[in-house]
């Protein structure tokens, strides 16, 4: 009952702040935090190699051996560079994407925008529930078992989704 009472909430959340967000800006949000994902794909590692030049050899756990301590060195520095890039992406993409939504405020636009923002949010949440419920379901967690088999929500958003479960059947099983 609380895994229901759970999924409930996140879902009229994701609905809520579609709706207040609107289609435009859960569009551009969307495609931007893409975007910025994709450039700190590509741009961590250069900027950790210029990096590891200007900060040269952090100080780790001495006892490991050198190679290791090398390797640790570039993962920190790469994901170092990595978060910088998706913090300042993400900041540039709200503020664009803010300034670039005004035009939504118009009566009919707006409400119709926020419908449709509402609707786009929810369906996203959904999907990431059904795919969060399908991994969990796969644990051998019995206090999760017990809730979701107590779950009357959880158990209709896995079963009666019928070409979500077919695709991630596919992408999960057949493809890899």
């Amino acid at each position: 009952m609380v895994l229901s009472l759970g999924i409930l909430l996140v879902l009229w959340l994701g609905f809520h702040r579609g709706y207040r967000r609107g289609l435009v800006l859960q569009v551009l949000l969307s495609l931007g935090y893409l975007v910025v994902w994709l450039v700190a794909r590509v741009g961590a590692r250069p900027l950790a190699s210029g990096l590891g030049q200007f900060v040269g050899s952090l100080p780790l756990n001495a006892t490991v051996s050198p190679v290791a301590v090398s390797q640790s060195s570039s993962f920190f520095l790469n994901g170092l560079a990595f978060s910088a890039i998706l913090t300042v992406g993400y900041f540039v993409i709200r503020r664009l994407a803010y300034g670039l939504n005004r035009v939504t405020w118009l009566p009919v636009i707006h409400q119709v925008n926020s419908l449709a923002g509402g609707f786009i949010n929810l369906a996203i949440r959904y999907v990431l529930i059904f795919l969060i419920l399908n991994l969990l379901i796969l644990l051998p967690s019995t206090s999760f078992q017990h809730s979701y088999q107590a779950s009357p929500v959880a158990q209709w958003i896995v079963k009666q989704t019928p070409l979500l479960s077919k695709r991630v059947l596919h992408w999960w099983l057949v493809e890899h």
